[in-house]
């Protein structure tokens, strides 16, 4: 699950902020629920049974106005039917959590915006990243797969969250043989989207550049899409962002000839080649300091500060722990920053949580005002209930006590369920806000869509004022 790049403050967020801050009361302690969002600080999309059973999400973002945008799938369940029927699907809460009823096109079910079968075939269609335009048009990137061809989609829509007919093919651009995780948008309006091109033995890394109108810009690469050679015998990207002069930072994990698998941060060209002036040839491939022994490595999610540092989530497996998260921050060029992280690993430092599972992934981060990073956490823990959780650490990566419980926020939105899992994270005015879904009813085949706003970043949210 591949997920949130910088935010900017910019003067539409502080507007944003401006409303959020206006419309609460006061502040709760940091890392505690909200209760100013949604009903005591959660919020909740129930599937009909009938149009949808399954929502989850992947990504989001906070509009203008506030309003909290999240991209993901749903899924519609057929009797005797175990396969997979999911459409790609928007889903806006209003700033206060609520779902938007002006937003939408489900009936009776408010705020969910459901897309057409891009894909005659394909019965896996899920939007993956997201960027909004400053007209208050959004761009979307996705994957189409499981029953017909891969195909990678990039789809327009308006404000409204209706297909923008302008754009390529009715709102639609399509890619076809390819998985697409990431999004950024250039300073010539221009889309680029990254992920690896599929074959049975392995994946290669690609790009592909659209022109503002949906298509293909044919100076990028070969007819629009750029093949990287990484010198790896399997490369892909998972996140995708443009630095302040327009190079593109992507993230992810690398084969190596034994098939074991090293992260990777690599730095490109606006015009799609290796940048020779990061990590001393553009990509900069590890294990997580500390783990030479891992043979299963990667990057999940970045961001980037305003010094051009370049802050990751990493994993790392060990045989007796699973997968396990690391965070680390890199200098403009690649190499560690050594004002973060432990004196063991400089530049890095290793988060331990959820003791007993065995899948551990960070699924949305952040960067604070105060340079504090704040995440969530996807995992699997076969001995104890899945739930909703979120970190934060001081701006050198250490635990930030102040923050929930010892740096860690926890909450159970199944209780009379299976689990609940945090898949996106975003800033909102501060306040952190995790999505995801959540299987709230023992023996049915619903699963909710949930938020959860976290009170934080009283440093900009004084600034502001209350």
């Amino acid at each position: 699950m591949h997920r949130n790049t910088p935010h900017r403050r910019t003067l539409a967020v502080l507007i944003c902020g401006l409303f959020a801050a206006a419309a609460s009361p006061g502040f709760a302690a940091d890392g505690q629920l909200d209760p100013a969002f949604g009903t005591g600080g959660t919020s909740f999309i129930l599937p009909d049974g009938v149009q949808a059973h399954e929502f989850r999400t992947t990504v989001s973002t906070v509009l203008a106005d506030g309003s909290i945008l999240v991209g993901g799938t749903r899924n519609k369940i057929f009797q005797n039917n175990p396969d997979p029927h999911m459409r790609a699907v928007l889903v806006r809460l209003l700033p206060d959590g609520t779902p938007d009823p002006a937003f939408g096109n489900l009936d009776g079910i408010p705020g969910v915006h459901e897309y057409p079968d891009l894909v005659p075939g394909d019965q896996q269609q899920i939007i993956e990243a997201m960027r909004v335009l400053e007209d208050g048009s959004i761009v979307v990137a996705g994957s189409a797969n499981a029953f017909g061809p891969l195909t990678g989609f990039v789809l327009k829509v308006g404000a409204n969250g209706e297909l923008d007919a302008t754009f390529d093919e009715d709102g639609i651009a399509l890619i076809p043989g390819v998985f697409l995780h990431g999004l950024a948008i250039d300073a010539a309006g221009r889309v680029i989207v990254g992920g690896e091109r599929a074959t049975p033995s392995l994946d290669s890394a690609i790009l592909a550049r659209l022109n503002a109108d949906g298509t293909r810009d044919t100076t990028f690469g070969t007819n629009g899409i750029v093949t990287l050679d990484t010198g790896a015998n399997s490369t892909y990207f998972t996140t995708l962002t443009l630095d302040a002069a327009g190079r593109i930072l992507v993230t992810g994990q690398a084969a190596t000839p034994d098939f074991t698998y090293d992260a990777h941060v690599t730095r490109l060209t606006a015009d799609g080649a290796l940048d020779p002036t990061f990590a001393g040839g553009g990509m900069r491939r590890f294990t997580p300091p500390g783990h030479a022994a891992s043979t299963y490595n990667g990057v999940d999610n970045l961001v980037l500060d305003a010094r051009g540092r370049i802050t990751v989530s990493a994993y790392y497996n060990t045989d007796e722990n699973g997968v396990n998260v690391a965070l680390g921050r890199l200098d403009a060029d690649g190499t560690d920053d050594p004002s973060f992280g432990s004196a063991a690993t400089p530049g890095w430092r290793d988060v331990d949580l959820v003791p007993g599972a065995w899948g551990r992934y960070v699924s949305g981060l952040a960067l604070q005002s105060d340079g504090k990073l704040v995440f969530s956490v996807s995992y699997a823990a076969p001995k104890s209930k899945q739930g909703f959780m979120a970190l934060r650490t001081n701006a050198d990566g250490s635990a930030d006590t102040s923050f929930g419980t010892n740096g860690k926020f926890e909450v159970d939105l199944a209780p009379n369920g299976i689990y609940s899992d945090s898949t996106a994270l975003v800033l909102q005015a501060g306040k952190p806000v995790i999505t995801g879904q959540s299987a709230r009813t023992t023996g049915s085949n619903l699963l909710d869509f949930a938020a959860v706003r976290l009170d934080g970043d009283l440093i900009f949210a004084d600034r502001l004022g209350d």
